[in-house]
């Protein structure tokens, strides 16, 4: 099917399929596109913004979308009238009458940047950081920017800590305190870090930590891992955490083999197995305690004695 689709439009580009029959094409595959149901609409839409050129077959196409209620559709709507049609008034009467998500209130001010109304391209970048749903990193950005050329480090500071409270990353940490001064920097440092208040953020609070050499509270956090998120431990600070806490890291793999062990699937005991592999080079490299090391192997495989499933993957550790 993608093949015929890729044939006609090699056979209208080379003009050897007249351009009228463009009109019954659109008639038979826009009803098609608007039932979705048929899995080409990406392919469908793709088709007809390769092939059609003349303005009374971008208006044919968007005659169809609005009679859609999908936004996604009205926003096609917008793109032909934009980039095809170059009828920038029709755009910009939907597209101011639609601004929903950040990226909505973004494409508008870049629109009107270009038009040469810089000032009221500021203000929607504005109202969209307070009202934009979704991603508004790029409104954010851009005021930044206005912010730092005019050289309001004030502002744009304060910006960024607005932003920082909306949506915390280490990333944004980083830019904030990069930017403060050296005398605001401790104060902004502790500010920022006891901002980061939710339990799944703790991820950004602990990317901090590693980076202040406050191991013990990364431990905190690893340790605590198993009980937010059981399937996605965070292992980037094992290099770190497993010399100077060996002990306590050893009690924390033997929860995650447990763990892995009662879910009852080859999958997860090989998982379970790798874990125990990593306690066996804890006992065997780190602390020198071979007893140690062969009590566990042996009580772990005393407790689960009808696995062998179980036993095969573990036989590989040893």
């Amino acid at each position: 099917m993608y093949g015929c689709f890729e044939v006609l439009a090699d056979l209208f580009m080379d003009n050897k399929i007249p351009k009228t029959y463009l009109k019954e094409c659109i008639d038979l595959l826009m009803p098609q596109y608007l039932i979705n149901n048929s899995g080409l609409e990406d392919t469908i839409m793709d088709w007809l913004f390769d092939i059609v050129e003349e303005e009374e077959d971008w208006q044919r196409m968007i005659d169809y979308l609005v009679s859609s209620n999908s936004s996604y559709n009205q926003s096609l709507v917008m793109k032909i009238q934009r980039d095809k049609l170059h009828d920038d008034e029709s755009y910009e009467k939907a597209r101011a009458a639609s601004l929903i998500y950040g990226k909505d209130y973004y494409e508008y001010a870049l629109f009107l940047i270009k038009k040469g109304q810089e000032e009221k391209a500021f203000d929607i970048i504005k109202e969209g950081i307070e009202k934009g749903k979704g991603r508004t990193g790029e409104l954010y950005d851009y005021l930044f920017e206005h912010y730092n050329k005019q050289k309001n480090r004030e502002a744009a500071l304060s910006l960024l800590q607005q932003q920082f409270q909306k949506d915390p990353s280490y990333t944004l940490y980083q830019k904030i305190v990069s930017y403060a001064s050296a005398a605001q920097r401790p104060s902004l440092k502790e500010e920022l870090y006891e901002q980061i208040g939710s339990r799944s953020e703790g991820y950004i609070k602990a990317e901090i930590d590693f980076h202040e050499k406050r191991y013990e509270k990364v431990l905190l956090y690893v340790t605590d891992s198993l009980h937010i998120n059981k399937w996605n431990y965070p292992s980037q600070y094992d290099k770190v955490l497993i010399p100077l806490y060996p002990q306590e890291m050893i009690s924390f793999y033997k929860k995650y083999v447990t763990f892995y062990i009662s879910e009852k699937q080859r999958t997860y005991y090989r998982k379970a197995a790798q874990y125990t592999k990593k306690i066996k080079k804890i006992y065997l490299e780190i602390l020198q305690d071979k007893q140690s090391w062969e009590q566990y192997i042996t009580s772990l495989l005393q407790l689960y004695p009808n696995l062998p499933a179980l036993r095969d993957e573990l036989q590989l550790v040893l």
